[in-house]
């Protein structure tokens, strides 16, 4: 999509994961360069903002989910949804240029999260989450995606049929 384009008639565009189906990373970072790189390519890299890339997958991506009263800003009075990144990790990666937005969008990526907020309560500390254990999540989606295989094959056998 030309996105420089749309933002010139107006339209918001956000940025989002869509899901397993299309990709298994669920990257922000990933979504958010590979809009960059799009308009950087149609328009030139003086095209790209970081801080508007930033806002697509934050405010804007809020705004157009209908939730933009309760998250996607750092505002008095909505839910305290945040990701804390620790720039240490990585070493050089966040030392160049004096754009913090340009440093986390393209020096930041998930191995830089310290901690996940959801609604004022820490979930991730140190990349664990702190009330789910890794093993039985992974239990319980192997078990969930069997039986959606056993349930995709049933339906294919009884209209083959």
């Amino acid at each position: 999509a030309d996105i420089v384009r749309l933002w010139e008639d107006g339209v918001p565009v956000g940025i989002g994961c869509d899901g397993a189906a299309c990709n298994n990373r669920l990257d922000p970072w990933e979504e958010m360069r590979r809009a960059a790189s799009a308009i950087s390519l149609l328009h030139g890299p003086r095209a790209v903002e970081p801080e508007r890339i930033l806002a697509m997958a934050t405010r804007v991506g809020a705004e157009l989910l209908g939730l933009g009263a309760r998250v996607g800003s750092v505002v008095a009075g909505k839910d305290a949804d945040l990701v804390v990144l620790d720039p240490s990790v990585g070493g050089g990666l966040w030392s160049a240029g004096s754009d913090i937005h340009a440093r986390v969008l393209y020096g930041a990526g998930r191995e830089h999260v310290e901690q996940v907020w959801v609604q004022g309560e820490m979930i991730v500390k140190r990349g664990r989450h702190r009330s789910l254990s890794t093993a039985r999540v992974l239990r319980g989606a192997s078990t969930a995606a069997r039986r959606m295989e056993q349930r995709a094959e049933a339906r294919w056998q009884s209209r083959s049929s």
